[in-house]
């Protein structure tokens, strides 16, 4: 059964938002962080940290409902 899922998308990923940086998507049960990030067209190369319910996760993991997902992107500087 599908559920919902809240991604925040942080700093320069916004453009891959189509309104919004927060954004509710409907998923399969079997749906992981990946997944989304392909729904968006966000390459995991763009990707520098992912926090599902505010503890780091992997790429594979998979989203449970109700489950807020932060993706921040690579950082640059020096």
């Amino acid at each position: 059964m599908p559920h919902e899922v809240e991604i925040h998308l942080h700093g320069g990923l916004h453009k891959f938002a189509s309104r919004a940086r927060r954004s509710i998507f409907i998923v399969e049960n079997d749906a992981s962080v990946i997944d989304i990030c392909g729904r968006i067209g966000l390459s995991k190369k763009e990707i520098y940290l992912i926090k599902v319910d505010g503890t780091r996760a992997k790429l594979e993991d998979e989203i449970n409902d109700g489950e807020k997902v932060d993706i921040f992107p690579v950082f640059g500087g020096g």
